[in-house]
């Protein structure tokens, strides 16, 4: 799995796996960055990150639990639309 990543934010994700650990580089999650990544089932964000961004994982139909770290301020309008998924917040 390869991250297209440009001054901290996540562009793109290419090829990815089921199981998904953000870089601790990264500090916005960008618009559309997993946007149809089906085969999706876990993702681990970084305390680094601050903001996910619109559509950033909508379609991604198959995540069963994603970990938000507080450090998160901003989660855009659609952000996981059409995704049934478990948000936990780490505190």
């Amino acid at each position: 799995m390869d991250f297209l990543i440009e001054n901290g934010v996540l562009i793109k994700v290419i090829d990815p796996e089921p199981s998904v650990i953000i870089p601790d580089l990264v500090r916005i999650i960008g618009s559309e960055a997993f946007l149809g990544c089906e085969n999706i089932t876990d993702v681990v964000i970084p305390n680094s990150v601050i903001s996910i961004e619109q559509s950033a994982f909508a379609c991604c139909n198959k995540i069963e639990k994603i970990t938000i770290p507080d450090g998160v301020k901003n989660i855009d309008f659609y952000a996981f639309a059409l995704c049934k998924i478990y948000v936990r917040l780490k505190y």
